[in-house]
């Protein structure tokens, strides 16, 4: 992190971490996300999944399921899809990146008869998205968002909770012929980071068994997008 800051270094690239073992050690933070925004001074980082054919932003990270509805707020979702537009505009090229933000709820609330998050909260943040000129939709189910990015109607899918957007991602990279591998790449820092997809994989450590594609994945796209 020194290293880039001090202009030493163009991107850090991190592996997999232990988080409940690192909690039980006494580490504060509950990934690498926050620990690296507060090592940069940032306070509301994004999570991010790109490099593969199937591009996953998430507006909370690391939070029980249950506390999701009461920390989530337009501004939060606003902030997110904002990050991914500069993001996809910026250090990857895309002049006119589409972005689909799911519902939270089943079928994004069914109007109002599976939740009222999706109307009240969401809604009018995607609102204030095309108001500032970004090409956002939803929000949308689940279903149909991720559906649009393999269908190539979208670049970019704006998950409301950390497994909302994962496991399709995960799934879908694996089943999609010839994916390449995605990369967690953390948007609003002052330096470049990525790291690998997965966790630490204990079951298998020492075997020779590992599959090392995230991290040459995350190499490649840190090489990418850090600065000349």
């Amino acid at each position: 992190m020194a290293a880039c800051r001090g202009g030493i270094a163009a991107a850090v690239v991190t592996g997999p971490i232990h988080k409940a073992r690192l909690a039980h050690r006494g580490f504060p933070h509950p990934g690498h996300t926050e620990f690296l925004a507060e090592l940069c001074g940032v306070t509301e980082p994004v999570m991010a999944f790109v490099g593969g054919r199937i591009r996953v932003a998430l507006v909370t990270v690391h939070l029980p399921l249950s506390q999701v509805p009461a920390v989530l707020t337009s501004r939060q979702v606003l902030h997110t899809v904002r990050a991914a537009d500069r993001a996809l505009r910026g250090p990857l090229n895309l002049p006119e990146p589409r972005i689909v933000v799911c519902g939270l709820n089943p079928h994004a609330g069914d109007e109002g008869l599976l939740g009222h998050e999706d109307a009240s909260v969401i809604a009018p943040a995607v609102a204030a998205a095309i108001e500032e000129g970004i090409v956002a939709s939803g929000p949308v189910s689940v279903e149909a968002a991720f559906r649009a990015m393999v269908l190539g109607r979208a670049e970019l899918v704006v998950a409301m909770y950390h497994d909302q957007g994962l496991a399709p991602l995960k799934a879908l990279e694996v089943a999609l012929p010839g994916s390449p591998r995605a990369v967690n790449w953390t948007l609003g820092l002052p330096i470049v980071r990525c790291g690998v997809d997965h966790g630490t994989a204990d079951d298998i450590a020492g075997e020779g068994i590992a599959d090392p594609a995230s991290m040459a994945a995350a190499l490649a796209l840190a090489a990418r997008l850090a600065p000349i």
